[in-house]
Protein backbone atom coordinates (compact mmCIF):
# COMPACT_ATOMS: atom_id res chain seq x y z
CA UNK A 1 0.00 0.00 0.00
CA UNK A 2 3.19 2.24 0.22
CA UNK A 3 4.27 1.58 -2.70
CA UNK A 4 0.83 2.45 -4.46
CA UNK A 5 0.76 5.64 -2.53
CA UNK A 6 3.88 6.51 -3.44
CA UNK A 7 4.01 5.55 -6.68
CA UNK A 8 0.52 7.01 -8.01
CA UNK A 9 1.29 10.74 -7.60
CA UNK A 10 4.32 9.86 -9.99
CA UNK A 11 2.13 8.52 -11.87
CA UNK A 12 -0.89 11.29 -12.36
CA UNK A 13 2.23 13.81 -12.88
CA UNK A 14 3.63 11.49 -15.73
CA UNK A 15 -0.08 11.30 -17.29
CA UNK A 16 -1.30 14.64 -16.57
CA UNK A 17 -1.23 17.18 -19.48
CA UNK A 18 1.23 19.61 -19.94
CA UNK A 19 0.86 23.44 -20.19
CA UNK A 20 -0.44 23.73 -23.87
CA UNK A 21 1.30 26.73 -25.72
CA UNK A 22 -1.08 29.00 -26.88
CA UNK A 23 -1.60 29.21 -30.94
CA UNK A 24 -0.48 31.49 -32.92
CA UNK A 25 -2.86 34.55 -33.68
CA UNK A 26 -3.91 34.28 -37.15
CA UNK A 27 -3.87 37.97 -38.97
CA UNK A 28 -6.01 37.97 -42.12
CA UNK A 29 -4.79 39.63 -44.97
CA UNK A 30 -6.38 42.66 -45.94
CA UNK A 31 -8.57 42.10 -48.48
CA UNK A 32 -7.66 43.29 -52.37
CA UNK A 33 -9.58 46.47 -52.92
CA UNK A 34 -10.98 45.91 -56.58
CA UNK A 35 -9.18 48.49 -58.55
CA UNK A 36 -11.44 50.14 -61.64
CA UNK A 37 -9.49 50.11 -64.93
CA UNK A 38 -9.22 53.25 -66.30
CA UNK A 39 -11.09 53.73 -69.65
CA UNK A 40 -8.38 53.98 -72.24
CA UNK A 41 -7.84 57.31 -73.97
CA UNK A 42 -8.74 56.66 -77.95
CA UNK A 43 -7.45 58.94 -80.10
CA UNK A 44 -9.77 60.69 -82.20
CA UNK A 45 -10.37 59.87 -85.88
CA UNK A 46 -8.18 61.58 -88.54
CA UNK A 47 -10.02 63.58 -90.80
CA UNK A 48 -11.45 62.29 -93.87
CA UNK A 49 -9.53 63.53 -97.12
CA UNK A 50 -11.06 64.66 -99.78
CA UNK A 51 -8.41 64.13 -103.10
CA UNK A 52 -10.61 66.69 -105.30
CA UNK A 53 -10.73 68.74 -102.47
CA UNK A 54 -6.72 68.73 -102.28
CA UNK A 55 -6.61 69.06 -105.84
CA UNK A 56 -8.79 72.12 -106.54
CA UNK A 57 -6.39 73.89 -103.84
CA UNK A 58 -4.09 76.55 -105.35
CA UNK A 59 -0.31 75.35 -104.74
CA UNK A 60 1.44 77.69 -102.24
CA UNK A 61 3.14 80.88 -103.23
CA UNK A 62 6.77 81.21 -103.08
CA UNK A 63 6.17 83.78 -100.80
CA UNK A 64 4.14 82.23 -98.53
CA UNK A 65 6.35 78.89 -98.45
CA UNK A 66 9.50 81.40 -97.43
CA UNK A 67 8.91 84.57 -96.72
CA UNK A 68 11.86 84.95 -94.99
CA UNK A 69 14.10 83.90 -98.57
CA UNK A 70 12.36 87.17 -99.69
CA UNK A 71 15.40 89.21 -100.56
CA UNK A 72 15.01 92.44 -101.61
CA UNK A 73 17.23 93.74 -104.74
CA UNK A 74 18.76 97.18 -103.53
CA UNK A 75 17.75 100.15 -105.51
CA UNK A 76 20.50 101.13 -107.75
CA UNK A 77 19.40 104.21 -108.64
CA UNK A 78 21.14 107.11 -107.48
CA UNK A 79 19.24 109.59 -105.40
CA UNK A 80 19.43 113.23 -106.28
CA UNK A 81 20.03 115.82 -103.88
CA UNK A 82 16.91 117.99 -104.07
CA UNK A 83 18.73 121.17 -103.36
CA UNK A 84 20.58 120.34 -106.98
CA UNK A 85 17.29 119.68 -108.95
CA UNK A 86 15.47 122.17 -110.20
CA UNK A 87 12.18 122.20 -109.57
CA UNK A 88 9.52 121.01 -111.96
CA UNK A 89 6.36 118.92 -113.17
CA UNK A 90 6.37 115.94 -114.50
CA UNK A 91 5.87 117.58 -118.39
CA UNK A 92 7.04 121.16 -117.42
CA UNK A 93 9.80 120.30 -119.73
CA UNK A 94 7.64 119.52 -122.55
CA UNK A 95 7.01 123.38 -122.94
CA UNK A 96 9.08 124.87 -125.94
CA UNK A 97 12.94 124.95 -125.81
CA UNK A 98 14.35 127.51 -123.81
CA UNK A 99 16.18 129.18 -127.16
CA UNK A 100 13.23 129.85 -129.43
CA UNK A 101 11.41 132.85 -129.14
CA UNK A 102 7.69 133.13 -130.14
CA UNK A 103 6.67 136.22 -131.59
CA UNK A 104 2.59 137.32 -130.66
CA UNK A 105 0.59 136.71 -133.88
CA UNK A 106 -3.11 137.29 -133.03
CA UNK A 107 -5.46 137.48 -130.07
CA UNK A 108 -9.21 135.44 -129.85
CA UNK A 109 -8.29 135.80 -133.76
CA UNK A 110 -7.39 139.46 -134.52
CA UNK A 111 -4.30 140.63 -135.47
CA UNK A 112 -1.65 142.20 -133.07
CA UNK A 113 -0.86 145.48 -134.56
CA UNK A 114 2.56 145.57 -131.87
CA UNK A 115 5.24 143.75 -130.68
CA UNK A 116 5.15 141.19 -127.97
CA UNK A 117 7.54 138.07 -127.50
CA UNK A 118 7.51 135.28 -124.97
CA UNK A 119 9.88 132.38 -124.23
CA UNK A 120 10.40 129.48 -121.61
CA UNK A 121 14.05 130.47 -120.15
CA UNK A 122 14.19 127.94 -117.93
CA UNK A 123 11.42 124.84 -116.43
CA UNK A 124 8.76 126.66 -114.31
CA UNK A 125 9.37 130.58 -115.87
CA UNK A 126 8.36 132.26 -118.62
CA UNK A 127 9.81 136.00 -120.09
CA UNK A 128 9.55 138.42 -122.91
CA UNK A 129 8.82 141.41 -123.76
CA UNK A 130 5.60 143.19 -124.23
CA UNK A 131 5.11 146.48 -126.62
CA UNK A 132 7.09 148.33 -123.81
CA UNK A 133 7.89 146.47 -120.79
CA UNK A 134 9.74 143.23 -120.18
CA UNK A 135 8.59 140.77 -117.73
CA UNK A 136 8.91 137.52 -115.91
CA UNK A 137 6.54 135.05 -113.97
CA UNK A 138 5.88 131.75 -112.82
CA UNK A 139 4.12 129.13 -114.74
CA UNK A 140 2.75 125.83 -112.85
CA UNK A 141 1.52 122.60 -114.17
CA UNK A 142 2.07 121.15 -118.04
CA UNK A 143 1.66 122.70 -121.49
CA UNK A 144 -2.32 120.58 -121.04
CA UNK A 145 -2.59 122.45 -118.11
CA UNK A 146 -1.08 125.46 -116.48
CA UNK A 147 -1.86 128.54 -113.87
CA UNK A 148 0.01 131.87 -114.34
CA UNK A 149 1.66 133.44 -111.75
CA UNK A 150 0.86 137.91 -111.78
CA UNK A 151 3.37 138.79 -114.02
CA UNK A 152 6.41 141.09 -112.61
CA UNK A 153 6.64 143.58 -115.34
CA UNK A 154 9.13 146.59 -115.35
CA UNK A 155 7.42 150.19 -115.31
CA UNK A 156 8.79 152.21 -118.47
CA UNK A 157 6.15 154.94 -119.65
CA UNK A 158 4.84 154.27 -123.47
CA UNK A 159 2.49 155.54 -125.84
CA UNK A 160 0.95 152.02 -126.64
CA UNK A 161 0.41 151.05 -122.48
CA UNK A 162 -3.09 150.27 -124.22
CA UNK A 163 -1.63 147.33 -126.43
CA UNK A 164 0.56 146.41 -123.72
CA UNK A 165 -2.04 146.08 -121.38
CA UNK A 166 -4.24 143.95 -123.86
CA UNK A 167 -1.44 141.92 -123.93
CA UNK A 168 -0.32 141.26 -120.17
CA UNK A 169 -4.19 140.40 -119.53
CA UNK A 170 -4.86 137.93 -121.86
CA UNK A 171 -1.80 136.49 -121.17
CA UNK A 172 -2.52 135.99 -117.72
CA UNK A 173 -5.52 133.92 -118.58
CA UNK A 174 -4.81 131.44 -120.66
CA UNK A 175 -4.44 127.94 -118.97
CA UNK A 176 -2.86 125.57 -122.07
CA UNK A 177 -0.33 124.90 -124.51
CA UNK A 178 -0.96 123.66 -128.05
CA UNK A 179 2.88 123.46 -129.38
CA UNK A 180 4.18 122.77 -132.62
CA UNK A 181 7.47 123.48 -134.34
CA UNK A 182 5.60 126.13 -136.42
CA UNK A 183 2.98 127.84 -134.07
CA UNK A 184 2.42 128.01 -130.09
CA UNK A 185 -1.24 128.57 -129.30
CA UNK A 186 -2.40 129.56 -125.91
CA UNK A 187 -6.29 129.29 -125.11
CA UNK A 188 -8.18 130.19 -121.44
CA UNK A 189 -11.80 130.18 -120.35
CA UNK A 190 -14.59 130.99 -123.06
CA UNK A 191 -12.30 130.02 -126.05
CA UNK A 192 -9.90 132.81 -125.34
CA UNK A 193 -6.84 132.63 -127.75
CA UNK A 194 -3.31 133.60 -127.64
CA UNK A 195 -1.34 132.55 -131.67
CA UNK A 196 2.50 133.15 -131.42
CA UNK A 197 4.73 132.33 -134.46
CA UNK A 198 8.30 131.52 -133.79
CA UNK A 199 10.68 134.57 -134.24
CA UNK A 200 13.24 134.53 -137.55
Amino acid sequence: MTAFFLTLPFWLALSAPGPTAPEPAVVAAPAETATTPEPAVQAPDPAPVDPEADAAAPAPTEAEVAPEAAVQAPETAAETDPAEAPEMSETTAAFPAPDTTWTLSEINGAPFEDTATLTFPAAGTIAGKAPCNSYNGQIDGTPEAFTLAPLAMTRMACPNLDKEKAFAESLGKMTAAEITPERLILTGPDGAQMLFLPSK
